[in-house]
């Protein structure tokens, strides 16, 4: 959920991490020291280290109640999806929640970004449910290609070592339908690929490119 804010929260997941693990270290001791070893902390052991102290400032029980409800809404999204058989990175036009609980703006964000939907819509009801609307759109269905080669890449670009900040030229052949789709998303595909040029390549040569194939396209890529 805080994937794309790691950097400003940083500090407060190496807080739960620590607590964690010493949490962990009565039941599971050598797991433990062995985390605690590489995260270098200052203490010589874990179990040298206090167990961490209950803040009750921090506990906001009203907040963990509409993330319970999150949560389980997000679950029942999931289940929804696939049953339809529709992968998570092909976002979605709508959902439609069926709760009797009240949910403010930011948890239904979160909902919606969790789910891959464009705007989620509330209606009161008994009976905790979800619908979706299951409709593709050229627009959605371009944006869900353009997700899954951005995956693609991201995956290349780890198995090459490569660093998030280290810029790419990205050189791709496919078929010019598929070259069509993926210019509708060109500014996305090179911010999530890290790519400073992108271009559309004729397949004369393709000496050291990289196949891979999302649902019926193929594509063969190469970056330096």
């Amino acid at each position: 959920m805080i994937r794309d804010r790691a950097d400003e929260t940083r500090e407060l997941l190496s807080e739960i991490l620590i607590g964690l693990i010493k949490l962990m270290a009565p039941i599971t001791p050598f797991l433990a020291e062995t985390l605690w070893q590489k995260l270098g902390q200052k203490e010589e052991s874990v179990h040298l280290s206090l167990l961490p102290k209950t803040n009750k400032k921090k506990i906001d029980e009203e907040l963990e109640k509409e993330f319970m409800v999150a949560l389980k809404m997000i679950e029942i999204g999931l289940s929804e999806r696939d049953k339809v058989k529709i992968g998570l990175k092909w976002p979605l036009a709508e959902a439609n929640i069926f709760t009797k609980e009240k949910l403010d703006k930011e948890i239904l964000e979160i909902i919606a970004r969790q789910l891959n939907v464009k705007s989620v819509v509330i209606k009161k009801s008994d009976e905790n449910k979800i619908e979706l609307d299951v409709k593709m759109t050229p627009e959605l269905e371009a944006e869900g290609y353009a997700r899954e080669f951005s995956r693609n890449i991201q995956a290349l670009r780890k198995k090459a070592e490569m660093q998030k900040g280290d810029l790419i030229e990205l050189k791709v052949f496919c078929s010019d339908e598929m070259q069509k789709i993926l210019n509708r998303n060109i500014n996305f595909l090179r911010e999530r690929t890290n790519s400073k040029k992108m271009d559309f390549v004729d397949g004369k040569s393709l000496e050291g490119f990289t196949e891979f194939q999302i649902k019926e396209f193929k594509f063969s890529v190469k970056f330096l």
